[in-house]
């Protein structure tokens, strides 16, 4: 069985304060220190409610991760 991998944001956001918006999502990445290419890739978050970094990680169109 292969696990399945984390998400790279769960890195850095792993203590951030969920459920939040897409620009709560961008500001917590940038105050944690997410690498411009991840902050780039969070410019595309579509505007909803995520309640947790997989969920961000989901809809940014990666695949299926766990925390």
């Amino acid at each position: 069985m292969t696990d399945t991998p984390r998400p790279p944001l769960a890195d850095y956001l792993d203590d951030a304060d969920f459920p939040a918006d897409a620009r709560r999502v961008r500001e917590m990445a940038a105050a944690s220190g997410v690498p411009l290419p991840m902050r780039t890739e969070l410019t595309r978050l579509p505007d909803a409610l995520y309640a947790d970094v997989n969920e961000v990680w989901t809809a940014l169109g990666h695949g299926a991760t766990r925390l």
